[in-house]
């Protein structure tokens, strides 16, 4: 695959990348500033941080200096799939094949998945299970409100962008991002995971009831 201006380098641990879901938010070609602003830090820090609060992993399965979560492949991104299966293996009730059922799909050439050392994790799956618990009970959540009222807050004190210069703008919308992305990221890619929970409980009782 021919270089591109930007990108990263694959992962020892977690192999497997894909384009599956990931190619629908990227389309196109990562573009060098999106890279550089947003990726390394933002975008691979959310995921990480959401797979920890989740329970998934903990901080020191990944590797520092390096992206494992996204990866981006002679300009395009792609999404760790490794990663993914991992998921599965150590959440409660679900599997690897889990999760290449929902991200691929019936798709022909996926590579089977092939148990690696340290895949399964006793501690891992307790912790996903407790967050899995809190899913199907809360009834409420607390973090997107406070996403809310946090980017409420910035609108309503936002200075008059017309009065400023181009280098003020630059460094204030850089500002903003790099202060809040990661953390807002973090809960959508959280929320989003967990709400199949729910849903899929739902589909396994219904098909064991008929």
């Amino acid at each position: 695959m021919d270089p591109w201006v930007v990108g990263s380098d694959p992962s020892e641990r977690f192999p497997l990348w894909t384009r599956a879901n990931v190619g629908e938010v990227f389309p196109d070609p990562v573009q060098p500033l999106t890279f550089t602003l947003m990726m390394r830090e933002g975008v691979e820090g959310a995921f990480r941080d959401a797979f920890v609060d989740m329970g998934a992993f903990t901080h020191d399965e990944f590797a520092e200096g390096t992206m494992e979560a996204l990866g981006v492949f002679g300009s395009y991104c792609y999404l760790n799939a490794s990663l993914l299966r991992i998921f599965g293996e150590r959440a409660p009730g679900l599997s690897a094949q889990d999760m290449d059922d929902l991200f691929f799909g019936a798709q022909p050439g996926i590579p089977p998945y092939e148990e690696q050392p340290g895949d399964v994790n006793s501690e891992r799956t307790a912790a996903i299970g407790e967050v899995f618990q809190w899913v199907m009970t809360t009834e409420t959540l607390e973090a997107p409100r406070a996403g809310e009222e946090l980017v409420n807050g910035i609108r309503d004190e936002r200075p008059d962008h017309s009065s400023m210069t181009n280098e003020e703008l630059w460094s204030y919308s850089k500002d903003l991002l790099l202060t809040h992305f990661r953390g807002l990221f973090k809960e959508h890619i959280f929320v989003t995971f967990l709400s199949t929970v729910p849903v899929g409980a739902l589909g396994q009782i219904c098909e064991a009831i008929g």
